[in-house]
């Protein structure tokens, strides 16, 4: 059985990456924010026969990347689906520090110290 570790697994399209990756036979790692959104996802996989680890982590704080990655396999994992991210809507002018800061920890950061 291959392992996969799906981020943003909550919802939208990380949720419909899980449900196809369920009919592949895969051991999926589901993460996310939302304890309850990721209950969902991993409830719509297993009654596909799919079986599921749910992790929740704040992809922003490097301490829970780190337990993210502790606990998706332990180095064991096949494939990785970065599909967690988020967007600034302000213009950079208009952009606090603390949103810039956010922004990159999850879109760049996170994915980084995943594969270290």
């Amino acid at each position: 059985m291959k392992t996969a570790l799906i981020t943003g697994a909550s919802r939208g399209i990380g949720r419909a990456i899980a449900r196809a990756l369920a009919s592949e036979q895969y051991r999926l790692y589901l993460h996310g924010r939302d304890r309850q959104a990721l209950q969902e996802t991993s409830d719509l996989v297993a009654r596909s026969g799919g079986e599921t680890v749910t992790i929740v982590a704040d992809l922003a704080r490097p301490e829970e990347v780190s337990r993210l990655a502790e606990e998706s396999g332990d180095g064991s994992l096949d494939v990785l689906i970065n599909n967690a991210g988020v967007a600034a809507v302000n213009p950079l002018d208009k952009m606090t520090l603390d949103e810039w800061q956010r922004m990159l920890a999850i879109n760049v950061t996170a994915p980084f110290l995943l594969i270290q």
